[in-house]
């Protein structure tokens, strides 16, 4: 299957919707402040943290960084949209997808 269209979110600071509608999330890299831990939690919801929880990334404060990018053929297939919920200290995230 061919894709086109992929979108990014650019860098997120706080929780908020990333895009509405189906389609494939292909990537989360989640950025810490390099002292404190970040969490990033994605839903299959355009509109709030509810829902069919997509993923969820942990990342250690001293690691700077981390995430997941998801080969073709193991893409996380969403509904209804993206919703992402940031917590921690000075985190940041950038979210990949692929509108259908």
């Amino acid at each position: 299957m061919k894709y086109f269209g992929c979108e990014g979110s650019g860098e997120i600071t706080a929780s908020k919707s990333i895009c509405s509608g189906p389609g494939f999330l292909t990537s989360l890299m989640v950025y810490t402040d390099g002292t404190n831990d970040a969490v990033a939690t994605l839903y299959d919801n355009a509109n709030g943290a509810i829902g069919d929880i997509l993923c969820i990334i942990i990342v250690a404060g001293t690691s700077d960084y981390g995430g997941r990018n998801w080969p073709e053929g193991a893409f996380r297939k969403f509904k209804d949209g993206v919703y992402a919920v940031l917590s921690g200290t000075g985190v940041s995230a950038i979210v990949e997808t692929i509108k259908v």
